[in-house]
This record gives C-alpha cells, sequence and structure tokens, in this order.
C-alpha cells in the first residue's frame, strides 16, 4: 500500500495496492493515471481543461485530452437519461454556495445554462453555447479509480485496490475486508454497489472484482431540511460518487 503525492484531499488521501510480478511499477503508474486526471479536470487548477473551457470565449471550440472529452461524454448521457438531475454546469451554483472558489477570469454564468449548452465535438474538441461553469467533482473521481485500477490490470498484478477518498474498487484475490466505521457525519452515506450489498456488520468482504463509494451530500445550513447540491455520479458501473 502506498499515499499518493501531495495534491487535494482526495489525490493526497489515495491509496493503491497490488500483488503480483511487476506490483511495484503497476502502483507508481496508477498514481501518475491519478494525478493526471486530476490536473486535466480539476475545477482548481487554473490551468486544467476544464478551467479553460470555463473561461473560453463561448461558441470556441477547446481542444481537451481524450480522457477529458470521454468524462464530458459520459456526463452528457448520465445528465440525458436523468433529464438533468445530474449536471456538470452545477459549478455556478456551488460557487454561489460557498462550495467552490469563484474561478479567475470567468465570466459568471447564465443561470439558465444547463447541460444542453455544452456541445461535443470531433477529435476531442468541446464547446460552450451559454455561459456556464463546469465542475467534474461528481464524476472525475470514479473515473480516475477505474483508470488506475485498469491501469494495475494492464501492468498484469494478481490483485489490487485503489482507493481515492472513499471511492473504492477492488479486484483479484484474497477477499478485501471493508471497515465502515459509526463516526461517519451526517453530511455523508454509503452506498454498496457492483457486488457489494449494504452490510450492519463492522466489516464487510468484497469479492473478486468490486466497487464501493462513499459520496457527500451537501446540507442546507439554514434549516433542518437536507437539501442536495451539485452533481454526484460517476461514469461507469453506476457508481454514486
Amino acid at each position: 500500500m502506498k499515499y499518493a503525492a501531495p495534491g487535494p484531499c482526495w489525490v493526497r488521501s489515495s491509496r493503491v495496492g497490488a500483488a503480483g510480478e511487476n506490483a511495484a511499477l503497476a502502483i507508481e503508474a496508477a498514481f501518475r493515471e491519478i494525478e493526471i486526471i486530476h490536473r486535466l479536470m480539476s475545477f482548481h487548477e487554473t490551468d486544467s481543461d476544464i478551467a479553460r473551457l470555463n473561461r473560453a470565449p463561448l461558441l470556441t471550440a477547446q481542444q481537451v485530452d481524450p480522457r477529458t472529452y470521454e468524462v464530458l461524454s459520459w456526463a452528457q448521457k448520465i445528465s440525458a437519461l436523468s433529464d438533468g438531475a445530474f449536471d456538470i454546469t452545477v459549478g455556478g451554483k456551488l460557487v454561489a454556495a460557498g462550495f467552490l472558489p469563484k474561478p479567475e477570469d470567468a465570466e459568471w454564468p447564465s443561470e439558465e445554462a444547463n447541460f444542453r449548452d455544452l456541445s461535443l465535438l470531433s477529435d476531442n474538441r468541446v464547446l460552450l453555447r451559454r455561459r456556464a461553469w463546469i465542475d467534474l467533482g461528481g464524476i472525475a473521481k470514479g473515473y480516475a479509480v477505474d483508470r488506475a485500477a485498469a491501469t494495475l490490470k494492464c501492468n498484469g498484478v494478481d490483485s489490487g485496490i485503489v482507493n481515492a477518498g472513499g471511492d473504492l474498487y477492488a479486484f483479484g484475490a484474497p477477499s478485501q475486508s471493508i471497515f465502515v466505521t459509526p463516526k461517519m457525519r451526517r453530511d455523508y452515506f454509503l452506498l454498496a454497489l457492483s457486488q457489494t450489498r449494504r452490510s450492519q456488520a463492522p466489516a464487510a468482504a468484497l469479492p473478486s472484482a468490486a466497487k464501493m463509494a462513499i459520496a457527500p451530500i451537501h446540507w442546507s445550513i439554514r434549516d433542518e431540511t437536507p437539501q442536495c447540491v451539485g452533481n454526484r455520479a460517476s461514469p461507469s458501473s453506476h457508481r454514486v460518487a
């Protein structure tokens, strides 16, 4: 098991483990993939694909990394299937609510903007038809975990585990035990998906290939009624993250 390099909270707390031939090299490669995806899709980093898109002139195509394009494509599909319940143009609302910092040199987004204002063009080019701030906070981390796990597999390890701030992927043998403590605050909930299931036991064994996620809910501080603000879904295996 190894810690990731310094970075935002979920990158800094990321852990990758592997067993088998080339395990050490596989772990290094998996961490590089996590860090690259953060740099590409961060709302905070001024040179990320997302930051460039958020401040780009309207109707001007922007070239993005194929990985960024893939995540944007998944996001658009999920938005269409959920009729906008999931919407990556939520950045402006999250900034207004104090959950994200205001992007530098970016025009304030339109209140009417939604996922339909993002166009995906050929050759990994994208453009905005109406001013919006894209935030991939509800999808990029799950994608990073999937990519890191795929990197481990491509390097031929026998088993592996990737944990990026609560988003978890485990494969191979032996089974992994996941301990869930009662200390989780009320603004977190546990989703056990794929081949995992909810359990009241202090530990649940993951089978040969399974995924789990712990995802935050933003609670209103104005009253006692919980209000979900933002997008919370990941691109593969129907994981919420």
